[in-house]
């Protein structure tokens, strides 16, 4: 192989695999900003998404300037409620998170698929490589050039 076929090669990893690393890791490890409005948060069991998720924020990385955006979504009170039949329901609406709106819609929550998390959770038909604690859940897809959704464990959803 040759000296310029070497280079060639080496950029191309970078690219490939350096990029959207350094991308995740500089979205998905940037300290979570306060809430606007406050959250009554409950633990969990960090090995389930079962019950209700009230949304926090949205991350993500405006590809034509690089910079970050984060979305506060703490005070429109929309709730994911995940219930044991394979089925979550959403509560509220917000104009920029037109992703799901007061419908039911299917969700699977199981294995690994990308290095970020500890599982995966799919909503409808997107995988989601998904962070579970006792009190948060991280959606990350910027693997995929998305977004980092941040949601907080409740017990219910005021209106």
């Amino acid at each position: 192989m040759t000296n310029n076929e070497m280079n060639l090669l080496r950029k191309k990893v970078t690219l490939k695999y350096f990029l959207p690393l350094c991308l995740i890791l500089v979205l998905g490890c940037s300290e979570d900003e306060k809430p606007n409005c406050p959250i009554d948060k409950t633990n969990g069991d960090p090995k389930s998404v079962l019950g209700t998720w009230q949304l926090v924020s949205r991350r993500f990385l405006v590809l034509e300037t690089g910079k970050e955006t984060t979305q506060d979504f703490s005070c429109d009170n929309i709730a994911y409620t995940f219930l044991e039949n394979g089925n979550f329901v959403v509560k509220g609406f917000n104009p920029e998170m037109p992703m799901f709106s007061n419908l039911t819609y299917d969700f699977n929550y199981g294995e690994k698929l990308a290095d970020f998390g500890n599982s995966t959770l799919r909503l409808s038909n997107f995988d989601h490589p998904c962070l579970v604690e006792k009190d948060k859940m991280v959606l990350n897809s910027t693997y995929v050039d998305g977004e980092i959704l941040i949601f907080y464990r409740v017990a219910e959803v005021l209106d």
